[in-house]
């Protein structure tokens, strides 16, 4: 369609162009007109003008700041959330089999099951990048991985050993008592690591009925 181009002055006597169509209608309607006008209004105010632009560079730092910093925040926040359920699955892991001793005595099959799911969660342990979380004091998410990795490799180590020695009978009924509880003090130590609880040294001898994980 035809156009018209009309030519105006600024107050400062710059020369600024816009465009018409036969019917009379801007083309880049108000939009150019509003940028004629704060031109203007910028000409003629000098120093507002340089703190509007001094604003402009602030509001593009902060933007440039937001794009290259969210990620990263995102990705630490997902990583706190991915260790907190790991934390959960060692305790899980636990819980399920002591659960189980409640009401079934061990055979060497079911221990080595147990040891089986206790290594499923200490290889996903392992594979979480735990030195990648900002905090990395003696009570952060990230020595309480290690240190979660560490409870159910012993674990591990001690259900396949109790099976090695019992072959293919079922445990006795001290044995039972002896790894039910043993299994209740490592869930104990375990509740204590999910829920940021301090740990202490275990005291020797212990009364009867007293767990390992002594906590405040």
């Amino acid at each position: 369609m035809p156009t018209a181009i009309t030519v105006r002055k600024t107050k400062t006597g710059r020369s600024l162009a816009t465009t018409t169509d036969k019917s009379g209608t801007m083309a880049g309607g108000l939009r150019e007109y509003a940028v004629n006008d704060l031109i203007d209004w910028l000409e003629a105010h000098e120093k507002l003008a340089g703190w509007a632009q001094f604003a402009g560079a602030i509001a593009a730092l902060a933007v440039t700041y937001l794009t290259v910093f969210i990620p990263i925040w995102r990705r630490k926040r997902q990583l706190r959330r991915a260790g907190t359920r790991l934390l959960s699955h060692g305790y899980e892991a636990l819980e399920s089999y002591h659960r189980s001793l409640t009401f079934f005595s061990p055979f060497a099959i079911s221990l080595r099951g147990a040891a089986v799911s206790m290594s499923v969660v200490v290889e996903e342990l392992g594979r979480f990048p735990a030195y990648e979380l900002d905090d990395q004091g003696s009570h952060s998410l990230a020595r309480r991985i290690v240190a979660m990795s560490g409870l159910l490799n012993g674990m591990k180590l001690f259900l396949e050993t109790t099976a090695a020695q019992m072959g293919d009978e079922q445990a006795a009924p001290d044995d039972h008592i002896f790894i039910r509880d043993f299994v209740a003090d490592q869930m104990n130590l375990a509740h204590a690591m999910i829920t940021n609880k301090v740990l202490k040294r275990p005291e020797w001898p212990r009364e009867s009925g007293q767990t390992v994980a002594s906590v405040e």
